[in-house]
């Protein structure tokens, strides 16, 4: 029974870091749509449809089958935002909120970004030439 229960959590932490990869790269396509022409944005989001295509197509347990709708609806609605080419840096805001919120209901965590280790407490009280303050 630990085994299979194993098998569910590593699946289930695979379909987590897949979904973080998308949400970093829509949110890096987020912050940086106003310094990008019409063009290149177009080529970026096609590239995150293709990683959520690649995902939608593998195989994976009816568990996971309410989180792969939620990704799918992100697909299509950045596809349909390519096509009407109306507000798409708005779309990209919204795929992204609704990937960030599907990231934390999957409970994994995405980005670490605090250390395990606490720093010392004892700061050291030489400046960059090595002699003390005075």
């Amino acid at each position: 029974m630990e085994f299979k229960q194993f098998i569910l959590n590593e699946n289930k932490s695979y379909l987590a870091q897949k979904i973080g990869d998308i949400l970093t790269a829509s949110q890096e396509l987020r912050d940086d749509v106003k310094n990008m022409g019409s063009r290149d944005v177009i080529r970026f989001s096609e590239r995150i449809i293709n990683q959520i295509r690649r995902i939608l197509h593998s195989n994976w347990t009816k568990e996971e089958l309410k989180t792969l709708k939620v990704l799918q609806k992100v697909g299509v609605s950045l596809s349909k935002g390519i096509e009407e080419k109306d507000n798409l840096p708005e779309v990209i805001s919204g795929i992204t909120a609704l990937l960030e919120k599907l990231s934390s209901d999957l409970g994994q965590p995405v980005n670490r970004l605090a250390s395990e280790q606490e720093p010392d407490a004892q700061q050291d009280d030489t400046n960059v030439s090595g002699a003390e303050d005075r």
